[in-house]
């Protein structure tokens, strides 16, 4: 036998463990990769695939959402950071983007770059803003909030349009002094204690930052179905706006004595973040209100209900859909056969709610109502509504109490038509030792006479019940005053 101390040092054995290792690393990423044929995962809870990004030690963390593209038949994956992450990323940013600014104009003596360290200081605040909503829109519904918290999302979305609007105006506000003091004063620069290059440095660095910020933070938001981190997003490009025109004003000014390029580019971009922030709000808005979701999306959903075989869609409006944060609630309504059971119907309406939820990601529940087809319609208030199937049970026991020819009956089913009228369907129970001909009189009778007796009654239809004796009579209905009367009658 050969030593394995002699067989790990021969090429062979390192040929074959590297084989392994390769295959061992293959078999583990197949492992981490999402399974297609598992229904997908709702949007109130997260993807469990954990990804890391060749960040520094410090900002080392786990990223959760993934998407995947397909071009020419091929399959690429694209790894985006989670929204939470993304978001406390982009906080710290902002704040180290301040503190640069700012100490950047006070020593080159540039207004503009001052005005714009405050500008990114205040963005904390909308960081703060998105970060904590985000979090509570993705809490599990409870008993105080039955349709759960995304609702939260949107309430954020529309905080941060609304600074959004502010900040445009702000911007707005202080171009129209800053062009009013170049107009009516001196256009010669104070002395700085910096280059000038260094505020056009930084003004440039704060431009590519931020924009590289909106492009992370917005794929960020689209891949979590979120609108406020979407709406933050739209913030960072703000801040790139807002730092593009600070640099083209120190530039502008310093080189080529345009002063007033800077209040007049502010004034144009002002304009620009008021629409985003209105555009934000106005989406927020229609949130909170419950505005439909897009015909587009509710033709899909509704195409997946009716392909349930036996189900049809009641009318136009059957499917309802709304936004919940990060997902989308949906109520159908449904019309099955008249005569189908409750539980039959239900197992219907089961059916198109876990077909919508496995088909569409962003859906996080289904409810399902069903009529039954044909249906008696609304009726106007004070009208008169036909009997409880309860009253019908009471109403046949009345008709057949006394009778001596069957013992009881059971299984008793009362359905409804469109018109007012009823249709009742029982079993009776008779003397195994009667013949099929004295039963099939029996029922005939009873039909007969339970159509005279109900006005309303349609169709009955009676059938005789087999193998209900013994103890199993213990569970249907049985006159027991009706025995006694048998034996006072005797």
């Amino acid at each position: 036998m050969i030593p394995r101390s002699y067989l790990r040092n021969t090429k062979i054995y390192r040929r074959i463990m590297l084989k392994s290792l390769r295959h061992n690393l293959s078999s583990a990423a197949l492992r981490n990769l999402p399974s297609t044929s598992q229904s997908p995962p709702s949007f109130t809870q997260h993807h469990d695939l954990k990804y890391q990004f060749p960040l520094p030690s410090l900002l080392h963390a786990s990223f959760s959402t993934s998407t995947k593209t397909t071009t020419n038949n091929k399959t690429t994956s694209c790894y985006i950071p989670s929204a939470p992450h993304i978001t406390f990323l982009g906080g710290l940013l902002n704040l180290g983007l301040s503190l640069s600014k700012f100490l950047v104009g006070l020593l080159t003596t540039s207004p503009a770059l001052l005005s714009d360290s405050a500008h990114s200081l205040s963005d904390v605040s909308t960081d703060l803003v998105t970060y904590y909503t985000y979090k509570k829109a993705r809490e599990p519904k409870d008993f105080d909030h039955p349709y759960g918290h995304g609702k939260y999302e949107a309430v954020g979305s529309f905080a941060v349009g609304t600074l959004l609007t502010f900040t445009g105006l702000g911007v707005c506000y202080n171009s129209l002094i800053s062009l009013y003091d170049i107009l009516h004063t001196s256009s010669i620069p104070p002395p700085t204690d910096l280059p000038i290059e260094y505020a056009l440095l930084t003004a440039f660095s704060s431009v590519i930052l931020k924009e590289a910020m909106y492009r992370i933070t917005l794929s960020s938001g689209i891949a979590s179905n979120s609108n406020v981190v979407i709406a933050n997003a739209h913030h960072h490009r703000s801040d790139a706006y807002s730092s593009l025109v600070a640099l083209a004003g120190i530039g502008g000014g310093h080189y080529f004595g345009f002063g007033f390029l800077d209040p007049l580019a502010g004034i144009g971009v002002s304009f620009m973040v008021i629409k985003t922030g209105y555009d934000v709000c106005a989406v927020s808005v229609s949130e909170l209100l419950d505005e439909q979701i897009s015909p587009r999306k509710l033709k899909d959903i509704a195409n997946v209900i009716a392909s349930v075989p036996g189900v049809r869609l009641k009318g136009d409006g059957a499917v309802v859909g709304r936004r919940m944060g990060p997902c989308v609630w949906v109520d159908a309504e449904i019309t099955v056969e008249g005569g189908l059971s409750a539980s039959g119907a239900h197992q219907l309406g089961e059916h198109c709610r876990m077909n919508v939820l496995k088909t569409f990601e962003y859906v996080g529940e289904v409810k399902v109502h069903f009529d039954p087809s044909p249906r008696q319609e609304y009726l106007p208030l004070g009208a008169k509504l036909s009997d409880t199937p309860d009253v019908y049970l009471r109403r046949i026991n009345a008709v057949l109490k006394g009778r001596r020819d069957i013992l009881g009956f059971t299984d008793v089913e009362v359905l409804y038509d469109r018109r007012g009228k009823v249709m009742l369907n029982l079993n009776i129970i008779m003397d195994k030792k009667e013949t099929i001909g004295r039963c099939n009189e029996v029922a005939r009778d009873i039909r007969n006479l339970l159509m005279d007796r109900i006005e309303e009654c349609a169709e009955v239809d009676v059938d005789l019940e087999l193998e209900e004796m013994g103890e199993e009579e213990k569970m249907i209905v049985v006159w027991e005053e009706q025995k006694k009367d048998w034996k006072e009658f005797r």
